[in-house]
């Protein structure tokens, strides 16, 4: 498995490529295809991922100073690739502030779990047993 700052950096190297609309709300900036589930649905995101966000906050007595980035993809292929081991997933956080999701007809990989991981990790990360 690769560094987080390695996957970070190859990750860009892959989205530079695509052609990504996006949507800022205050603390939140979304990422989607053209034409994609997401695109459709994006008001309905945007508003239920800031609720979370507001929620995590206030629960952890919390705020981060950067926004959080989340890159909706059709695909657990895509963002596998995105990930750098070519394992279908969906979803993951890159540390610190970057949150890769499947959006599509069938998953709708949002909420509050990468989230947290993000709001959390400015309280106190993990050690890294490796």
């Amino acid at each position: 498995m690769l560094a987080d700052k390695e996957v970070i950096k190859k990750a860009f190297v892959y989205i530079r490529d695509l052609s990504y609309k996006n949507q800022r709300l205050h603390d939140l900036i979304f990422y989607y295809d053209d034409n994609s589930h997401a695109a459709k649905d994006i008001e309905k995101i945007a508003c239920y991922q800031e609720k979370c966000f507001k929620y995590i906050c206030m629960v952890l007595k919390t705020k981060p100073t950067f926004k959080i980035h989340y890159f909706l993809c059709e695909t657990p292929e895509r963002v596998g690739k995105i990930y750098c081991d070519n394992e279908p997933c969906n979803g993951f956080a890159s540390v610190p502030d970057k949150i890769y999701a499947v959006y599509n007809k069938n998953i709708k990989c949002i909420g509050f779990h990468e989230d947290a991981h993000l709001i959390s990790y400015t309280i106190n990360r993990p050690d890294n047993p490796f």
